[in-house]
């Protein structure tokens, strides 16, 4: 679908984009305005299934080149290597859109929150896009 090879930068004359949690809803529609306005994508997202597939294909129809990645950008033990696969995927990183983002595990009472689940949506939504 467009996408380079793995370990091959590919070179372009567009500008690229690196949308975190660009899988779907928000995050494929700002893939798909981004590539309507010139740019190449990498979307990142923890999950891969076929709303990526979808995303990929919306962004090739308005003549982007799309790549994706999958991964959290709220780990932070994995955040360089994940950027670092975003930067090499077009030789670089124009813009980056971080959208991602994540509910605590069970909805609910928020006294009710555990610790655990409060910690991963701060690092998903506020300590990953500052980074």
């Amino acid at each position: 679908m467009g996408r380079p090879e793995e370990g091959e930068a590919k070179m372009s004359k567009r500008p690229a984009a690196f949308v975190t949690g660009g899988r779907r809803g928000i995050g494929r529609a700002i893939c798909w305005a981004l590539a309507d306005g010139g740019f190449d994508i990498v979307v990142n997202d923890v999950v891969e299934d076929e709303a990526v597939g979808d995303t990929l294909s919306g962004i090739e129809a308005r003549g982007g080149q799309a790549m994706f990645l999958r991964g959290d950008i709220g780990d932070l033990a994995g955040q360089e290597a994940l950027v670092r696969a975003a930067w090499d995927a077009f030789a670089g990183i124009d813009c980056l859109v971080n959208n991602a983002g994540v509910q605590v595990a069970v909805r609910g009472d928020l006294l009710e929150v555990t610790a655990e689940s409060w910690d991963r949506v701060i690092a998903s939504t506020c300590a990953a896009p500052s980074s």
